[in-house]
């Protein structure tokens, strides 16, 4: 399956990115983001949440040190609240579409 990759802001910071769906379309999406560092996984949940009300800055500060890290992390939220620490869904390294 080829992977569809759409220009967009990123759902983080707000800045230009790419994205797209990951191989289950209810997982939601890939980031890549050059303002955040690297590549994100965010679920739906957690997509419709960041584009209504933002993300918390401290958050966002957070995900930004776990990618200049290496790792990819997943943005979620679980029972209304922002996961953290976050779940690791690969390396910044690898080139897996996950």
């Amino acid at each position: 399956m080829e992977r569809i990759t759409e220009s967009v802001d990123c759902a983080l910071c707000h800045m230009p990115a790419s994205r797209w769906a990951l191989r289950q379309a209810s997982d939601g999406y890939m980031y890549d983001c050059p303002a955040c560092g690297g590549r994100y996984s965010i679920g739906k949940t957690a997509f419709k949440r960041a584009t209504s009300d933002g993300v918390p800055p401290d958050l966002l500060q957070a995900m930004r040190q776990v990618i200049v890290r290496g790792d990819i992390p997943r943005v979620a939220v679980i029972g209304g609240i922002w996961e953290w620490p976050p779940q690791m869904m690969g390396r910044q390294d690898a080139d897996g579409d996950l």
